[in-house]
C-alpha cells in the first residue's frame, strides 16, 4: 500500500477537495517566489547602478581637494569629507562610504534625472517625465 493512500483513507472528502487545487496553488506559489525573485534583482540592480553613478562622480573629480571640496558642497559631514577624500582605496570602494552617500544622497541623483528602477517595477512615478 503507497503511504498517500494511508494518509488520505480516513479522509475520503477532504482529500477529493485537495487534490484537485493542488496544481492550482502550485502555479501561484511558483509565480509568488519567481515575481519576488524578479523584484529581489531589480532591487539589487538598482542598488549597484546607483553605486556605479557615486563611483563615476569621485572618478570625475580626480583629485583629493576637488573630491573634499565637492563632498562639502554636497553637504556630507566635513570629517568623513576629509577621510574620503584623501583614502588611497580605490572608487569602487569609497562609491559606498558614508560621505559619499551622504554627498551623494538618493534625493541628489533624483534631481540629476537617476530614475530608480524600484520605483519603476512597484508602479509609482518619480513626478517628472
Amino acid at each position: 500500500m503507497a503511504i498517500s493512500s494511508l494518509l488520505c483513507a480516513p479522509y475520503g472528502r477532504f482529500s477529493e477537495m485537495v487534490r484537485p487545487a493542488a496544481p492550482c496553488m502550485e502555479t501561484r506559489m511558483d509565480e509568488l517566489f519567481r515575481d519576488r525573485h524578479e523584484i529581489q534583482r531589480a532591487v539589487e540592480f538598482d542598488h549597484w547602478l546607483r553605486r556605479r553613478v557615486r563611483m563615476c562622480y569621485l572618478k570625475q573629480w580626480r583629485r583629493a581637494r576637488r573630491r573634499i571640496g565637492e563632498l562639502i558642497k554636497l553637504g556630507s559631514p566635513k570629517y568623513q569629507a576629509i577621510l574620503t577624500g584623501l583614502s588611497r582605496k580605490g572608487y569602487w570602494h569609497l562609491a559606498k562610504t558614508l560621505s559619499t552617500n551622504c554627498g551623494l544622497s538618493n534625493g541628489y541623483l533624483e534631481k540629476q534625472r537617476l530614475v530608480s528602477i524600484r520605483i519603476l517595477w512597484i508602479g509609482g512615478s518619480t513626478g517628472s517625465p
